[in-house]
């Protein structure tokens, strides 16, 4: 966890937010605004520093308290999803030839 008595600053705080997203340092220090060539050693300096891995950990277990979705509601989504009914997401409609509407029956 945090040390006590070690704030983060707005930066450092935005990094931790945006390290969530997709678990990328190097993305994450670029979204919050870090400057430099090296955003992958920004980033990786950054998840070293005790504060910000504390705040990353409680960020991390606050969103898995959130999540209610189980792996076996993953497997009955994909399992409906592959034994679904296929008409429900197309219809395929017969209407009449090019010759059936034109006068004299003649090609529209």
């Amino acid at each position: 966890m945090a040390l006590k008595g070690k704030k983060l600053t707005a930066k450092q705080e935005m990094f931790c937010r945006e390290y969530l997203v997709d678990m990328s340092s190097t993305a994450a220090a670029q979204r919050a605004d870090y400057k430099g060539k090296n955003l992958n050693r920004v980033g990786w300096e950054l998840l070293q520093h005790p504060p910000v891995a504390g705040r990353v950990q409680k960020l991390m277990a606050e969103r898995a308290a959130r999540v209610t979705i189980t792996s076996d509601d993953v497997l009955r989504r994909w399992v409906a999803i592959a034994t679904g009914d296929v008409t429900r997401l197309t219809k395929h409609q017969i209407g009449s030839c090019r010759y059936c509407w034109g006068e004299g029956h003649e090609y529209q």
